[in-house]
């Protein structure tokens, strides 16, 4: 499931290519892409206040994830995709395990904060329990 999730998220959809035109559309359209902007922007920071004292994170410029490193605590002896299956059976939350990124992420965890702002806070909570 982890690899049909990777395709599914991290290709640029159809829709998403499109709102390239609307940088050069309507002024009504320029609005829509401002705002966006805004609010991914505010979604990126709330990840980083929500984690940033509990792992340091890289990325969240020009994209919409950041990555953390697991500790050996977090890892038990295991693996990145042990650990991503592991928080999804235990605490309904999915993150990526780094290692389907390549080697020089492995021990890392991406994620997205892509999701509606409600569904993104909860998982952030679940998330800050399970770093906890």
């Amino acid at each position: 499931y982890v690899a049909a999730h990777q395709y599914i998220t991290t290709c640029v959809s159809s829709v998403t290519q499109h709102t390239f035109n609307l940088i050069r559309g309507t002024q009504e359209e320029r609005l829509w892409f401002v705002e966006q902007q805004e609010l991914y922007r505010k979604k990126r920071d709330l990840v980083h206040e929500a984690l940033a004292s509990l792992r340091p994170l890289y990325g969240g410029e020009g994209a919409f994830y950041w990555l953390f490193k697991l500790t050996d605590e977090d890892l038990e002896g295991k693996t990145d995709l042990d650990w991503v299956q592991k928080v999804v059976k235990e605490h309904q939350l999915l993150t990526i395990p780094g290692s389907a990124f390549g080697q020089q992420s492995t021990g890392y965890i991406r994620i997205s904060y892509g999701p509606r702002l409600p569904e993104l806070q909860k998982g952030l909570e679940r998330l800050q329990n399970v770093l906890r």
